[in-house]
């Protein structure tokens, strides 16, 4: 995985940014846990799932590239900085460093994600100010290889939508890339991170994002995956700490061609009254291949927490495959889960009537397919806030 020794390429690194040294310890630490899984168990995914044919695939996470981000929406209280710019300063960096040092094992539940968490040489951190609202739109260009990372941390009674659409540089067709995503939300803070990627060619794409909620505060996701050859693999988990916390995640997944997509979406419920909602829509052509993971977890203690999941999933060609599965680990006898989900083909009675009305039939199955992810953001999210992330951005 790297051109040089890892100390001396993870040092290169870290000096590269002008980081304090405790960043160059943590990246060590988070190093040396990936290198030291046996080697079996680095071509398996946490939760003993996984489309194993492309582990072996992986390539370096050696930057090719700069990393390209524009930004609009930034504004008096809502900042957004590059990486190396936001640990200049001490604030930034000593919450920076405690959130590295706190949050170090729930970034490690695979060896790719732990490599894309030690090698990120570039990145975001976005900061709202308490009682601040900001919608920002993000466009992220993602270099042949490479590992990033983006930061949010949402002030107290804060209120942030953050819109970020990925895109490849030209030719990437065999490179790797990771992503590390932190969600800070403080009491009664609003975030909403919508996130769409698509063209992944022939790469692969590592994703990982985690989302802790405090009192009150409301924590959604809205990820869309757009993949006609390459491989994705995405872990969205919500850590709701704080009491009657919410969450939500609505994943889309969209593959055709030889696309591979792996997708895990989870909620921990951490405090009392803490309510999460888990939805996802999927349609699989040509001859990619989907799996697709939910789960809610509510350990002994919890009271009042209520979980839901709901999943949609069509298999549009013969050659397509998709394993999709709902999981409850409830040890609380005083919470409300349940979970549903479907794997199908779109049946000639459900396309009968968009095609009455002069649709094709690829048309009316587009059609059906938004309809359900309109009605999934509109149960993950208040009605207001699903309004505010129109599915025109989406499928325009």
């Amino acid at each position: 995985y790297y051109r040089m020794d890892k100390k001396s390429h993870l040092t290169n690194i870290s000096r590269s940014l002008n980081e304090p040294d405790e960043f160059l310890k943590w990246r060590m630490s988070v190093c040396a846990y990936a290198e030291a899984l046996p080697e079996e168990d680095k071509k398996k995914f946490s939760y003993g799932l996984g489309i194993f044919s492309v582990v072996s695939r992986a390539a370096a996470l050696d930057v090719s590239e700069p990393y390209t981000y524009q930004w609009v929406g930034a504004k008096q209280g809502a900042r957004v900085m590059r990486w190396a710019e936001a640990i200049k300063e001490a604030d930034f960096s000593t919450r920076v460093a405690l959130l590295f040092e706190t949050q170090k094992n729930t970034m490690l539940s695979n060896h790719f994600f732990a490599l894309s968490a030690a090698l990120f040489s570039d990145g975001l951190v976005v900061a709202l100010d308490e009682g601040v609202s900001a919608d920002i739109f993000l466009s992220t260009t993602l270099p042949a290889s490479g590992a990033d990372m983006l930061i949010i941390f949402a002030g107290a009674r804060s209120k942030i939508t953050i819109y970020e659409t990925f895109s490849f540089l030209s030719g990437n067709t065999t490179g790797t890339n990771g992503r590390t995503i932190f969600i800070i939300a403080e009491e009664k803070s609003h975030v909403v991170y919508a996130g769409k990627t698509a063209a992944v060619s022939e790469g692969l794409f590592f994703i990982n994002k985690k989302a802790f909620a405090k009192d009150d505060a409301r924590v959604f996701f809205v990820e869309v995956f757009e993949n006609s050859s390459g491989f994705i693999k995405s872990e969205t988990s919500a850590f709701l700490d704080g009491k009657k916390s919410k969450a939500g995640i609505v994943t889309f997944i969209d593959t055709d061609g030889a696309a591979l997509c792996d997708s895990f979406a989870q909620v921990f419920h951490g405090a009392d009254g803490t309510i999460s909602n888990i939805f996802s829509v999927g349609t699989a052509s040509g001859l990619s291949k989907i799996i697709y993971r939910g789960l809610t977890n509510a350990p002994k203690g919890i009271c009042s927490s209520i979980g839901r999941q709901d999943g949609n999933f069509f298999i549009l060609s013969s050659g397509a495959e998709i394993d999709a599965i709902p999981s409850l680990e409830v040890a609380s006898e005083d919470t409300k889960t349940s979970h549903a989900l479907s794997v199908r083909r779109l049946s000639d009675e459900e396309l009968f009537y968009p095609r009455t009305r002069g649709f094709s039939s690829e048309d009316a199955r587009a059609l059906i397919v938004q309809g359900l992810m309109e009605k999934a953001l509109l149960a993950a999210m208040p009605e207001e806030r699903a309004k505010e992330v129109s599915t025109d951005y989406f499928f325009p």
